[in-house]
């Protein structure tokens, strides 16, 4: 399979943890490319807020929560 490396234009669920717009993420090259062709592409500093972060962590505990039912 083809991986492709990106920087995450929005919030991405990659590998079992969302991460924040400005991650560099390895994905299938047609998932990657279909990400960028639909939120385009992204190189630029990202500045978020602590509310953002923090809605971030909450997903990712809830994700952990209830992944493993």
């Amino acid at each position: 399979m083809n991986m492709k490396t990106i920087i995450a234009p929005v919030t991405l669920l990659h590998e079992g943890q969302y991460v924040p717009p400005g991650t560099k993420v390895s994905l299938p090259a047609e998932e990657a490319d279909s990400i960028v062709e639909r939120f385009g592409s992204f190189d630029g500093p990202v500045v978020m807020t602590t509310a953002d972060l923090e809605s971030i962590n909450a997903l990712n505990e809830n994700h952990a929560r209830f992944a493993k039912k």
